[in-house]
């Protein structure tokens, strides 16, 4: 199942055990020198021009409030250098009945 929002995709899966979820763009993309770094509090990717790239805190809290939760959260930049794919797993409950 996927959902698409202007030049955006959001795609989620349901695996055995945890749920899937990405967020492809169509932005400058992150050099992948940076896949890790952009995770960290208050930085900024080297490929944003406009200054308008915020506090650097978003990407921080996303991480840490997923690993709260038992997940974990990736970023990838995507073939031809156009845009960024963000995803993350999250447990999902097991029913026992």
């Amino acid at each position: 199942m996927a959902c698409r929002q202007k030049n955006n995709q959001t795609k989620h899966y349901r695996t055995f055990r945890s749920g899937f979820i990405q967020f492809i763009d169509q932005g400058v993309g992150i050099p992948l020198e940076e896949t890790e770094q952009i995770f960290s509090g208050f930085f900024q990717s080297s490929a944003t021009k406009s200054g308008s790239g915020g506090l650097g805190l978003s990407l921080a809290i996303c991480k840490e409030t997923i690993r709260l939760h038992g997940g974990d959260i990736w970023a990838r930049k995507n073939p031809k250098g156009q845009g960024s794919t963000f995803s993350f797993t999250l447990p999902l409950p097991i029913n026992k009945d």
